[in-house]
């Protein structure tokens, strides 16, 4: 299985930390961020991880370039933003396996890769993405998923307005390829084609 970790974001909310290094190279406990996720992917069996690139992209290219995880890495230079679908509709050509795993790599998520997997496995067969999610304080803030039988993903909204639930999107995704992009050429309508994967990590 290959992963997209996506780490090309400018993010403007750590600055004036981020005016010198990109979000995705942030140290978390003296360790840049982007080499947690990818020792956590390589220890979890993903054989080849794509890494977008667009602010202080050298920098995050001399990092991986000078650590072990080079010879899994391949990068995909975004000239301009393409946001998170478009990253992923743009370079579909690159990717070599049927299901990817994509993420956010500026955002610290420890999980179990292999359980991931695994979830992802077991799901109906006329659902295409497992959504990891996790319960909040603070519905507010994040995106929030409603279930329907099967533990299907009906409904996704936004930061509600109002207490709708505390089931939030954790931002990480399993999809089989084919699938997702048939959705998205035919102008997907969000619904029934997910389930979920609750992680308390």
């Amino acid at each position: 299985m290959d992963a997209l970790l996506l780490a090309a974001g400018l993010g403007t909310r750590l600055k004036p930390l981020t005016s010198i290094l990109p979000k995705c190279l942030m140290p978390i406990q003296g360790r840049p961020l982007l080499g947690l996720w990818l020792e956590m992917l390589k220890q979890g069996g993903i054989e080849r991880v794509f890494v977008n690139l667009h602010y202080l992209a050298p920098l995050v290219r001399d990092y991986v370039n000078s650590g072990p995880y080079a010879d899994i890495v391949t990068f995909l230079d975004e000239p301009e933003l393409l946001g998170t679908a478009g990253t992923l509709g743009h370079f579909r050509k690159f990717y070599g396996s049927e299901d990817l795993l994509m993420a956010h790599a500026d955002n610290l998520t420890l999980f179990d890769v292999h359980a991931f997997r695994s979830a992802f496995e077991k799901r109906p067969e006329d659902c295409h993405l497992t959504m990891m999610t996790f319960e909040t304080d603070d519905p507010r803030s994040c995106g929030i998923v409603s279930l329907g039988d099967y533990d299907r993903i009906v409904d996704f909204t936004e930061k509600p307005d109002q207490d709708i639930g505390r089931l939030a999107n954790g931002a990480v995704y399993i999809m089989n390829l084919k699938a997702v992009f048939d959705l998205i050429d035919q102008g997907f309508q969000y619904g029934n084609y997910a389930t979920f994967y609750r992680t308390d990590e």
